[in-house]
């Protein structure tokens, strides 16, 4: 009973998008499609350990002397980077809800909403992870948090809706799409 129940909310959900019958047999023809929640999860993955893992790394090569009794501050720094790129993980699948609300919002409402959701998942996982460090890491992890946010998805979000066929991408465009955004922050933090 709970099996139908289920299938039957997912074909309510479905038709309740409105998808072309071309964008639903374009989506079922792909090799290895992504949902419009997991390519968010795994790019909030990716946000969440690769630009704190480079500003950790950054920090390590810019301190001239690394003390014995220091080593502790650096595994508490890859702790803080784990929880963020969890958070990052799960927090994800709620921005992509509200990417999937706002795109029904005129153009421009998108343009000004999308900027503001990246700074808020952002800080929230970067204040989240960081508050690991002291607590007062909260805040400068929201800080650098929000920034990446702020940049990477309102990137993410246009390249991925032009991509993505009923709210579904392939995996061979995902990928390039969200390491190369990724990157690329990490090669600006790290002055590169």
């Amino acid at each position: 009973m709970n099996i139908l129940l289920a299938v039957n909310a997912g074909n309510a959900r479905r038709r309740s998008l409105n998808f072309t019958r071309s964008e639903e047999l374009e989506a079922r023809i792909m090799a290895r499609p992504i949902s419009l929640e997991a390519s968010f999860a795994y790019f909030g993955l990716m946000l969440g350990s690769l630009p704190p893992a480079a500003i950790i790394f950054a920090l390590i090569l810019n301190s001239s002397v690394i003390y014995p009794n220091g080593v502790w501050l650096v595994g508490l720094m890859f702790a803080a980077n784990i929880l963020t790129a969890i958070v990052g993980y799960f927090s994800g699948k709620l921005v992509a809800d509200c990417v999937r609300q706002i795109r029904e919002f005129p153009v421009w409402s998108q343009f000004a909403l999308v900027p503001l959701i990246g700074l808020s998942w952002g800080m929230i996982s970067g204040g989240i992870g960081g508050a690991l460090i002291l607590l007062y890491g909260g805040f400068v992890g929201a800080i650098m948090g929000g920034a990446v946010g702020l940049a990477a998805l309102p990137v993410f979000t246009l390249i991925h809706s032009h991509l993505s066929q009923a709210e579904m991408i392939e995996t061979k465009h995902f990928l390039p799409i969200a390491s190369g955004i990724t990157l690329s922050i990490c090669a600006f933090i790290l002055g590169l």
